[in-house]
């Protein structure tokens, strides 16, 4: 009997992911298309641009020409598993909301991160190194602070990462002061193990093992190439 419940389970669960996978990433063709002009372009990295939404405040993520779907279809599934495991929105990461489509292409809609004034936020390169250029010693270490905030909600949460430096990180201000720090792009598996969303004690380890890896050093190399400039 539980040999037979668990390969129901089985069934069930992988046809969850086939369905999600054809009604996810096909386009409602009777939606009016949004037209995206060059001047609502917020950044560009190496396969999508991302765009201010033209009507709302939110973003839109949309493909390069000739960059292939799969990274971000596997991370847009990845949220949709996470987003049915932790059953509540967290505040640390720009979420996806919808797929509409726009004169560029399909476009990718996600939480646009803005600061209290609504003004888009900044990243944490640009604002860790004005800190350090200026020698705001107060700011380093409130973002200090809101690094490991970070790293134990990621860890707490089990949630991967695959890109994860300190241009994909926003810091949202909230009246002058820092309200806390939001991830915006490199959420997700390199590869399609869901080993890591089913077992909380293993799936602990990679996320703790990505930021130490990735971010981490990014921001201590800010702190020496200072350290080292100013002694010099």
């Amino acid at each position: 009997m539980n040999i037979l419940l668990s390969f129901c389970d089985k069934i069930t669960f992988l046809n969850e992911r086939y369905n999600y996978s054809l009604s996810f990433f096909n386009t409602n063709n009777k939606m009016e298309k949004l037209f995206i002009s060059n001047e609502l372009l917020i950044g560009s990295g190496c396969n999508r641009d991302c765009y201010k939404h033209p009507t709302e405040n939110k973003c839109i993520k949309i493909l390069k020409s000739g960059a292939k779907p799969n990274i971000l279809k596997r991370e847009l599934k990845y949220m949709n598993s996470v987003r049915k495991r932790l059953k509540s929105k967290r505040n640390y990461y720009s979420d996806f909301i919808e797929k509409v489509p726009t004169n560029k292409g399909i476009g990718y809609v996600f939480d646009l991160v803005t600061d209290i004034n609504n003004e888009i936020s900044k990243t944490l390169a640009d604002v860790y190194l004005d800190a350090l250029l200026n020698n705001k010693i107060d700011l380093i270490a409130i973002l200090d602070l809101e690094l490991i905030k970070l790293k134990n909600n990621i860890i707490n949460d089990r949630i991967l990462t695959h890109d994860l430096h300190a241009g994909n990180v926003l810091v949202r201000m909230n009246k002058g002061n820092v309200g806390n720090l939001v991830i915006v792009d490199g959420i997700g598996r390199t590869n399609s193990i869901y080993l890591f969303d089913r077992f909380g004690f293993i799936g602990k380890r990679k996320p703790r093992k990505k930021f130490e890896c990735n971010l981490m050093p990014i921001i201590s190399g800010y702190k020496e190439a200072f350290a080292y400039l100013k002694n010099h």
